[in-house]
């Protein structure tokens, strides 16, 4: 095995710094250097790529992206990791610490000059918050490659039919190809997590499936389609407030599915027609009514 100059063990840095892992924050520390390094070569496809990395803890992704040549931005909210960062990595040309919260950084207006790659580990709380502002912005960036559990893995790719299958694999699918790359157990971290993780990857869509005017319907939709699982379109819509019964049928009818049908068994494909509909039935009535 060849000598991995840039990786020092995690639980050395911690113990240099006087720290220890914040269970509340969910912090688990990746320790396997082969693993570090096939999720760094998932991002970094050439020297000076920039990378925003979320999360970044006390950098043993962050080494070996400035190892590959990356050009990095970490996101960091815990004080005492800001630290430990800016110790280790603030003498490097290509990084920059960001003190943020990755929940509420805006990931377009950082992009904008400088695209690139995202990457981290999510935590559990905040995935979605994170998703959801990570794919307001596909333009600005080239993929994005993160640590999620792994029921959230499953989630993100499930296709109709499936149990996995929700409002999060839609919204995903709509604007990004999104794979599963590898599974990642327990042991790999410190301290090791009670479930299984897996690294999951991002494309944006060079055409997205639903146009930025109609999203915001789409994800109405979306949402009241899987707010209440077991209940068929036609009453899960209705309760979700997109019109009333007449209305709910109307929808259902133009976009060609079945009232019967229930949420996860309907494609992407299928729910953007379900919005064009529910927009040309609703605000088509309100213009006709004004």
């Amino acid at each position: 095995m060849h000598a991995r100059t840039w990786f020092e063990d995690p639980r050395s840095i911690l113990k240099r710094h006087g720290f220890a892992p914040k269970k509340s924050w969910g912090q688990n520390f990746l320790i396997s250097p082969a693993v570090i390094e096939k999720i760094a070569a998932a991002c970094v496809d050439q020297p000076g790529r920039h990378v925003l990395e979320i999360g970044a803890g006390v950098g043993p992704l962050t080494a070996a992206l400035l190892h590959m040549g990356a050009d990095v931005t970490a996101i960091e909210r815990d004080p005492d990791m800001q630290a430990v960062l800016r110790a280790e990595f603030a003498s490097r040309d290509n990084f920059r610490l960001e003190a943020a919260d990755a929940a509420t950084f805006d990931y377009a207006g950082h992009l904008a000059l400088s695209p690139g790659v995202i990457a981290g580990n999510l935590p559990y709380q905040i995935t979605g918050r994170i998703l959801r502002r990570v794919t307001e912005s596909t333009q600005q960036w080239l993929r994005a490659v993160f640590m999620v559990q792994r029921e959230v893995a499953e989630r993100m790719t499930a296709l109709p039919h499936t149990p996995q299958r929700g409002a999060m694999t839609v919204l995903l699918d709509a604007r990004c190809h999104v794979r599963t790359l590898f599974s990642l157990p327990p042991t790999v971290f410190f301290p090791p997590p009670k479930v299984r993780s897996a690294v999951v990857l991002l494309e944006p869509r060079q055409e997205m499936r639903c146009s930025d005017a109609l999203f915001p319907l789409f994800e109405r939709v979306v949402k009241a389609a899987f707010s209440t699982r077991r209940k068929t379109l036609r009453n899960a819509l209705r309760n979700g407030n997109l019109g009333d019964a007449h209305q709910v049928l109307q929808v259902l009818q133009r976009a060609g599915i079945s009232p019967e049908a229930r949420a996860e068994e309907l494609d992407t494909a299928q729910f953007v027609s379900l919005a064009q509909a529910a927009e040309t039935v609703l605000h088509g009535e309100a213009h006709s009514r004004s």
